[in-house]
C-alpha cells in the first residue's frame, strides 16, 4: 500500500510556517524591547545607564538579526546565513550578561552615591550643631595644635584661620592653672585619659583682658587605638568683652 505524500508536505509547510511567525514575533518583540530601553531616562543615579542602554540594545540588534536571516533562509532555502548567524547569535547571550552586569555596578555605584551623601547631610548637620553650641569647643592633634573650633571658641579665644595655610592662629595667650603655674597653652590636656573639668586662666600678651575656662577634655582614638588628639569644651563664667 502506497504512503500518501501529502501528510509530509502539509507537515513540512506548518514547520515552516511556524519558524517564520516565531522568528517574525521574536523580531517585533526585540523591536518593543529596543523601544522601551530607549525611551527608559538613563542618568548617575539610576540602573539604566548610557552603557547599560547601548549593551541592551546591541543584543535585542543581533537577536532581530539572527530571527531575520532564519525567516531568509526559509523563503531562499539558502544556508548562506546559516554559519555567520550561528556565530552571531553567541553574542547574544554574552551582551545580555554584560548590560546585567552594567545595571548591577550602575546600582551599586548609585547606592554609594546616595550614602556619601547623606553622610555628608549628616556632618554638615552635625557641624551646624558643634558651631550652634554656646560652649567653646576644640579639637587638637597629637601635637597640641588647634584643628578645629567652633564659633563660640573662636570668639572667645581669638582664634583666626590663616588665610595661606588653612590653621587656625592663636593669639600667644598666657595659660595658667589657679595657682598661676603657666602652661604650655592646652597641649597638656593631651592625654589618654579623659579630663574632669579643670579651672584655667587665660590672659592676652598685651593684658587687655583675663578670661577664667572650665576646661574639659576626652581623648580621639584613631585606627589602632593610637591616640589622635583631643577634643575639649570649655566654659568661660564672665562674657568677654
Amino acid at each position: 500500500m502506497a504512503i500518501p505524500s501529502g501528510r509530509p508536505r502539509r507537515d513540512g509547510s506548518l514547520m515552516l510556517t511556524a519558524v517564520i511567525v516565531g522568528n517574525v514575533v521574536a523580531i517585533v518583540t526585540f523591536l518593543i524591547a529596543v523601544a522601551i530601553t530607549i525611551s527608559t531616562p538613563s542618568g548617575k543615579n539610576s540602573t539604566m545607564t548610557s552603557l547599560t542602554k547601548w549593551l541592551l540594545v546591541t543584543a535585542f540588534a543581533i537577536r532581530a538579526y539572527v530571527s531575520m536571516t532564519k525567516i531568509v533562509e526559509v523563503y531562499t532555502g539558502s544556508n548562506f546565513f546559516e554559519d555567520f548567524g550561528d556565530y552571531i547569535e553567541v553574542l547574544f547571550p554574552v551582551m545580555v550578561v554584560m548590560s546585567v552586569s552594567s545595571a548591577f555596578m550602575a546600582q551599586k555605584m548609585a547606592d554609594i552615591d546616595r550614602s556619601q551623601r547623606a553622610m555628608h547631610a549628616t556632618n554638615e548637620m552635625m557641624l551646624g550643631m558643634v558651631d550652634a553650641a554656646p560652649a567653646g569647643i576644640l579639637v587638637l592633634d597629637g601635637g597640641g595644635t588647634v584643628t578645629f573650633a567652633n564659633d563660640s571658641a573662636r570668639h572667645i579665644l581669638d582664634l583666626e584661620e590663616d588665610p595661606d595655610t588653612g590653621r587656625l592662629a592663636t593669639p600667644g595667650w598666657t595659660v595658667t592653672d589657679p595657682s598661676g603655674v603657666r602652661m604650655p597653652d592646652f597641649s597638656f590636656l593631651i592625654r589618654d585619659t579623659s579630663t574632669r573639668p579643670v579651672k584655667l586662666c587665660v590672659e592676652w600678651p598685651d593684658s587687655k583682658w583675663k578670661l577664667d575656662l572650665s576646661v574639659s577634655a576626652r581623648p580621639l582614638q584613631s585606627d589602632g587605638d593610637r591616640m589622635a588628639g583631643i577634643v575639649a569644651t570649655f566654659e568661660t563664667p564672665v562674657a568677654k568683652p
